[in-house]
């Protein structure tokens, strides 16, 4: 079944009153630990119906408890899940935050801190998605290769191909290629997204969990052991100046990361450390820094999140009922 069919089948009432005979049936173990991941919230309704089946069908955990868990031994209630953001994008604030803080569910938002407040800087998939969304060629010659433009479809492949293209690149050529491509497909500036300080003073005041993303968000498995800890270490620092308060947690950028990475994080004083493999967590035997997520992507809606947290049991993590993108 291709996965655009799937997921629309998830979202149907017989298959999610299927799954949730599954979920009474879901592991109780107080060591199982699931972590949800998000990133921007395109559609508000989406994200409430999620919420609202997390509060109903699992217990929603804060940063204390797993910091506790991992390290210490102590018992998570049964079927807990926490829930974080990277990136530190403004529509947390302005769409997720409201919807979490209502329904008392903790949240850790972690931050690259190269970018609150600084205007010119703005991250690189962002500027490759709006330049293949807003050009209105119908085709750009990217590195020799033809890149059609012609219809959704075609963009949505586009920007797959793009990112791809990217990912091969040294950290130092990623923002004049962004550049050559934005000028090829004759395009404006993307605006800044992430949030300011002020902003994150504030979420952190009414309860956010602030986490460390890095400085300016690289692909750690590329860069040499100075840089590494600048990136790190320097997150750090500047969380904790402009917070006032030291941060507990990280998040690899991409997923990305090494043992000289992990080394880093640890040196850096951080307790826990969070990496893209997904799948869920025993805090029993869990390296604390490198805890596995589940992704919740844009298009996700909340039958395919019901079925991605049933998959991640310990007792039906082999059922395959939804589509790894």
């Amino acid at each position: 079944m291709k996965p655009r069919i799937l997921r629309r089948a998830l979202e149907t009432r017989v298959m999610r009153n299927g799954m949730r005979m599954l979920e009474r049936l879901d592991s109780r173990r107080p060591s199982s630990l699931r972590v949800l991941t998000y990133h921007r919230i395109e559609s508000e309704a989406r994200f409430r119906d999620q919420i609202a089946h997390l509060v109903a069908h699992y217990n929603p955990v804060n940063e204390e408890a797993v910091v506790k868990a991992v390290l210490e031994g102590a018992d998570l209630p049964p079927r807990a899940v926490l829930v974080t953001f990277d990136d530190a994008d403004c529509d947390f604030g302005d769409i997720a935050w409201p919807i979490l803080r209502a329904a008392n569910v903790p949240v850790i938002l972690f931050v690259p801190t190269a970018y609150p407040d600084q205007a010119d800087r703005r991250f690189w998939w962002d500027e490759l998605i709006d330049a293949v969304n807003e050009t209105e060629k119908e085709a750009l010659i990217i590195d020799g290769l033809r890149i059609a433009l012609s219809s959704p479809a075609e963009k949505r492949d586009a920007i797959r191909t793009l990112k791809g293209r990217v990912q091969q690149l040294e950290p130092a050529e990623i923002p004049a290629w962004i550049h050559d491509l934005r000028e090829n497909a004759a395009v404006g500036e993307s605006p800044p997204r992430v949030h300011s300080w002020e902003a994150l003073r504030q979420l952190a005041a009414e309860g956010v969990s602030i986490g460390a993303h890095t400085r300016t968000h690289p692909f750690l498995d590329r860069l040499p052991a100075a840089e590494l800890e600048e990136e790190i270490a320097g997150s750090v620092r500047e969380l904790t100046e402009q917070l006032g308060r030291v941060p507990r947690s990280f998040a690899y950028p991409n997923g990305r990361t090494s043992p000289a990475a992990i080394e880093a994080v640890r040196a850096a004083g951080l307790a826990l450390a969070f990496t893209t493999e997904r799948g869920p967590n025993d805090t029993r035997n869990a390296r604390p820094l490198e805890l596995r997520r589940i992704n919740v992507g844009p298009r996700v809606g909340a039958g395919a999140l019901q079925a991605r947290l049933i998959q991640s049991s310990p007792r039906f993590s082999r059922t395959n009922l939804e589509p790894a993108r």
